[in-house]
């Protein structure tokens, strides 16, 4: 499995992974727009599994002057629990740390105990909570 950086071309797999794993899935204009390379601060990227094309999972990111904003993080239902949100969170985080942010954020839904676990794992913690979601930060 490697992490590289999301090409146009990569977007109907995207949006297949999305769409099984999202009540609100984002389209295509979503993805095109993190990717599009006017929008320096907005990241894409994904896991790919060793010796396939197959993506498993993707962050979406934004570093904006000291923070990272986590859009996205989505893994394929069928590699869930295996790690691969895990790595691109952990490379996102060391990324935005050796880029200058101080800090991590992200929006959680309340009730998506496993990613909040994870995020926790990875020292996010409570800063606020809007109508079924919760703010989580983290010091870099």
């Amino acid at each position: 499995m490697f992490i590289r950086r999301a090409h146009f071309s990569d977007i109907p797999e995207l949006l297949a992974i999305e769409d099984v794993s999202h009540e609100d899935p984002w389209g295509s204009s979503a993805f095109n727009g993190a990717m599009d390379s006017a929008f320096s601060h907005s990241r894409v990227w994904v896991t790919v599994a060793a010796g396939t094309s197959k993506i498993l999972g993707y962050i979406c990111f934004q570093h904006i002057l000291d923070e990272i904003y986590v859009v996205n993080l989505t893994t394929s239902p069928d590699v869930r629990r295996r790690g691969v949100a895990s790595r691109l969170l952990g490379l996102c985080l060391l990324w935005g740390k050796r880029q200058g942010a101080r800090r991590a954020i992200l929006d959680v839904r309340e009730g998506n105990i496993p990613a909040r676990r994870l995020y926790e794992r990875f020292g996010f913690r409570q800063a606020g909570a809007g109508k079924g979601s919760l703010l989580l930060e983290r010091t870099l």
